[in-house]
């Protein structure tokens, strides 16, 4: 059954009497990074207003459904994102309330400095701080997983690799950081696990909510810092202020983590992208730009790190 009927289902299900599709949201790769992992619409039922989003299957691998609700529920019950209104396990649907006009998706430009960045940062670590998911998950365990699946494909069709950094070595250079991560100890926490910034709404006040809790689960907090920082940060001192945001102190050995979950969260997207655009409902060209392009900023990342003393710093 494709994602749509799958949607469909589950909305008659919930409500047998009908919905009016108001929007459907198109799957954006660049540069918004939304709906790409699922088909997503906006529905009214009767005077409610709704969002609902079916996955793709076999999107979320290695997450599952179960810690994607999980997730999502507590993540509108603390306040921090939109509350769950219904989940369809079978269908692989979510119904959440729908933000009003006064929410917007943030931009780069939003969060780079300012209220806003320090009010997405204090969410993350509102998120850190509840209790423990389910589901724990290393990203080291994640980046294998995706690049077994993929290596053997790749410059087979479409599964095409642009970069100057052979895939093994950069495989090899994810594998050292786990070592070393392994070795300086983690303590795990709730993470949000989908850290662009297409990903936080806004509001005029500098409210912020955070959305698609889809790959939440029990790890390192500073992975969720690490994948921000390649959004917000382009010098030396806006990653520090990241740091100090987040830990309230300048440390050179978080200083460290967070750049090498950077290149983690790189690797682990661009691999998960290649896979998808192998796929017959999210292929598309923009999946494969997508890919390529945070390839080539692990490869910049690699060039412009010292990584060997980042591991000794950690």
């Amino acid at each position: 059954m494709t994602t749509t009927k799958r949607l469909d289902a589950a909305l008659s299900k919930l409500w047998p009497d009908g919905t009016e599709t108001l929007a459907e949201i198109p799957g954006i790769a660049m540069p918004m990074h939304m709906c790409l992992d699922s088909h997503g619409a906006v529905l009214k039922h009767g005077s409610a207003t709704v969002f609902a989003k079916a996955f793709h299957k076999d999107a979320l691998t290695p997450y599952t459904f179960a810690g994607a609700t999980e997730a999502a529920e507590r993540a509108g019950e603390i306040g921090i994102g939109p509350q769950v209104l219904a989940a369809d396990a079978a269908n692989q649907v979510l119904v959440f309330e729908y933000l009003d006009a006064d929410w917007r998706m943030a931009m780069v430009s939003d969060l780079q400095a300012g209220p806003l960045r320090e009010a997405v940062v204090a969410a993350k670590r509102t998120w850190h701080a509840q209790p423990a998911l389910k589901t724990t998950l290393s990203p080291i365990s994640v980046a294998d997983s995706l690049a077994t699946q993929l290596e053997p494909r790749l410059d087979q069709g479409t599964l095409l690799f642009k970069g100057d950094l052979p895939f093994a070595q950069m495989r090899a250079v994810i594998e050292s950081i786990g070592k070393a991560l392994a070795v300086a100890g983690i303590d795990l926490c709730p993470i949000h696990g989908e850290n662009t910034v297409s990903n936080v709404m806004i509001k005029p006040d500098n409210s912020v909510k955070l959305v698609d809790f889809d790959r939440a689960v029990m790890a390192d907090p500073w992975w969720d810092i690490g994948a921000l920082s390649l959004e917000l940060c382009r010098t030396e001192q806006e990653r520090a202020e990241l740091v100090e945001i987040y830990a309230g102190h300048a440390d050179p050995a978080l200083m460290a983590r967070m750049k090498l979950y950077a290149l983690i969260d790189d690797f682990i997207w661009a691999c998960w992208a290649l896979l998808a655009d192998d796929g017959s409902e999210t292929a598309g060209p923009e999946l494969y730009k997508y890919a390529n392009n945070r390839l080539i900023r692990f490869g910049f990342h690699h060039d412009v790190f010292d990584i060997p003393s980042l591991l000794g710093e950690i």
